[in-house]
């Protein structure tokens, strides 16, 4: 994908989900790409349904399912982290200020997640 292809799909995610109320992350970096969902439980089935069925995607790998009592994203936000992007300890507590709303051990597993992947 080019550049500008990934910032439309993101751009497209970002505008459907919203539609859909669906709230939560998508983030692309060096090929792969880091997600959070949150939504009412059949519309998140359908859309991780549709996802694990689209031949564009592979090696898909659920971290964890869970209820939650309340949403952490107002919105569904997406973003490219380019290759050149140095760690930015800023961005990294943007996107985890909002796993607050998790148990402590799912918090760390998510954190320890998303730190790998914006290295």
């Amino acid at each position: 994908m080019s550049k500008e292809d990934l910032e439309g799909l993101l751009q497209e995610t970002k505008k459907n989900n919203n539609e859909r109320n669906i709230t939560g992350i998508l983030l692309y970096s060096d090929g792969n790409f880091f997600q959070i969902l949150e939504g009412e439980q059949e519309k998140i089935g359908d859309l991780y349904a549709t996802i694990k069925n689209d031949p564009r995607h592979y090696g898909i790998i659920k971290i964890f399912e869970k209820p939650i009592k309340s949403a952490a994203y107002e919105t569904y936000k997406t973003e490219f982290i380019s290759e050149t992007v140095i760690y930015n300890s800023d961005q990294f507590d943007e996107y985890t200020k909002f796993l607050e709303i998790l148990d402590e051990q799912s918090q760390q597993s998510a954190r320890n997640i998303l730190k790998a992947f914006m290295n």
